[in-house]
């Protein structure tokens, strides 16, 4: 388990608004550390992510939607700058962690 921050964002504290269950309640939905991974592949990084919170890192802009450079924290150390260099859907139904290879930028 550790802390991925994006863009100052720390990924285990973005909130995405839910549908109510009763009117005038303000519901959300935060995944925990534990959802998410990260490892290394060579000079790339591996993110696995919740298909729902990669969607809400385009909506709030934390993530850019073209290849432009963000910064990457892992255990609140700066890893540096990085682009999105691959993006996979999971293969199995019902998977909801979508893999995101990203590469130092330079």
């Amino acid at each position: 388990m550790v802390e991925i921050e994006i863009n100052g964002a720390r990924l285990h504290e973005i909130g995405m608004p839910l549908e109510p269950h009763t009117p005038g309640v303000i519901a959300t939905l935060r995944y925990p550390k534990e959802r998410m991974r990260i490892s290394e592949e060579g000079d790339d990084l591996l993110l696995e992510i919740p298909s729902f919170l990669l969607l809400e890192l385009f909506r709030q802009n934390v993530l850019p939607l073209e290849k432009a450079p963000f910064q990457l924290s892992i255990g609140g150390k700066n890893k540096g700058s990085f682009i999105i260099e691959d993006l996979r859907y999971p293969s199995e139904p019902g998977g909801e962690l979508i893999k995101v290879k990203v590469r130092k930028s330079k």
